[in-house]
């Protein structure tokens, strides 16, 4: 299911906690009702947690990593340990593909091209769990924009294959390249 749940990870965690972060997250996705620590702790899929930190308790980890959450406010307040009704809204993702001969600069190579768009922009992964809680836009990774990196939600999702390669950037509506924009318009709202 692809929705916009993120983990972001606090000051001074251990890597105990930031691997909970990520697995309540991908069990709070497949559990909408929630449950209660207890619980949780009782659920096949969190017996990994076992193995992972020997040093840890469990329980206290995954208290942890609930209290980061908490106050992130992606929980509702109450006994069950559930996220807000709207961080489970699927995302409204549209996409277009394309395909040629001949990759620009290269001799007969193929190439596969994916555009997607989502308005809410996109969301990292449960398992990266980072600032700011999304993907930053490619532009941000040009020579010379190190000292001011565009702040701007990345909206746009791209995907190229040419042979062994595959590559996926991300883009902002002001930073989407102008070889794109012609696709785009048909992806627009």
């Amino acid at each position: 299911m692809s929705s916009a749940i993120t983990g972001y990870p606090m000051a001074g965690q251990s890597g105990a906690v930031a691997s909970s972060i990520a697995l309540l997250c991908h069990w709070l996705a497949d559990n909408p009702a929630g449950a209660t620590l207890p619980e949780m702790l009782a659920a096949p899929h969190f017996q990994e947690l076992r193995g992972r930190c020997p040093n840890d308790p469990t329980a206290q980890t995954l208290a942890q990593a609930v209290r980061a959450l908490g106050e992130q406010g992606r929980l509702v307040p109450g006994p069950a340990v559930r996220f807000r009704p709207e961080l489970l809204q699927a995302l409204d993702i549209t996409t277009t593909q394309w395909s040629g001969d001949v990759v620009p600069g290269f001799v007969r190579k193929r190439y596969a091209m994916r555009l997607s768009y989502c308005p809410h922009g996109w969301p990292l992964d449960p398992g990266q769990a980072a600032f700011p809680g999304h993907q930053i836009c490619a532009s941000t990774f040009a020579p010379g924009r190190a000292a001011h990196p565009c702040e701007d939600l990345p909206v746009w999702r791209v995907t190229s294959e040419t042979g062994r390669r595959r590559g996926t950037n991300y883009w902002c509506e002001a930073e989407l390249p102008g070889d794109f924009h012609a696709f785009a318009d048909g992806l627009r709202p």
